[in-house]
């Protein structure tokens, strides 16, 4: 029988086989419903916000989606984003693959959706909307990855975990180091004026 851990590295290169598949289906719906976004009905609900679509293969409901649903949808999840890292760092037990691993790792599954479905898109039908969009969206989603990789608390408990990793098994580890790596390359070990200097960079 699968232990936790390794059912969790399971579901994890699932989601990613999935996410690749769902990107294939989305390109291929995109072609026949870019024609009717323009015309979207100004009312109704941001379908953007559902925790699940509605449709074969969950595919995007594009002829429901208005170019006025992603930032609030986006800044919807970013939100989410924030309190699952909050609890993370409130957590006052010792920093451990299952308490601070396994959630940052499950951190962004919605918002790689929602990315994945307007960058897509944008790719797609690259109009003068779908660009203003991007331009709004871009700053805000680099300076909320800023404020995860350059957060020290966070940082501090990944790493405690990392430093510790010879008591994971080499699934944990794997998962532990990549996630290191990511903030080490993100600048989490750099002085406060490099770090800074880095946010100003990121948002060119």
């Amino acid at each position: 029988m699968l232990n936790n851990h390794f059912y969790i590295f399971l579901q994890k290169r699932k989601y990613k086989t999935e996410k690749i598949m769902n990107n294939i289906k989305i390109l291929a719906a995109v072609m026949t419903a870019t024609t009717l976004l323009s015309s979207c009905d100004e009312t109704g609900t941001n379908q953007l916000l559902e925790t699940t679509f509605n449709t074969p293969h969950n595919v995007p409901p594009f002829e429901q989606i208005r170019y006025r649903d992603y930032v609030p949808a986006i800044e919807d999840e970013l939100q989410r984003v924030n309190q699952t890292i909050e609890l993370i760092c409130s957590n006052r037990s010792e920093a451990t693959f299952e308490n601070t691993i396994i959630p940052f790792d499950r951190r962004n599954l919605r918002l790689d959706k929602l990315q994945n479905i307007f960058f897509n898109l944008k790719e797609v039908e690259n109009c003068d909307t779908m660009s203003v969009l991007a331009e709004e969206l871009l700053p805000l989603l680099s300076t909320a990855s800023d404020d995860i990789y350059m957060n020290k608390q966070l940082f501090n408990r990944i790493k405690h975990v990392y430093d510790n990793r010879a008591q994971l098994d080499s699934i944990q580890q794997r998962v532990t180091e990549k996630y290191y790596k990511d903030f080490v390359r993100n600048g989490a070990l750099l002085t406060d004026n490099d770090q800074a200097t880095l946010r100003e960079y990121n948002k060119q």
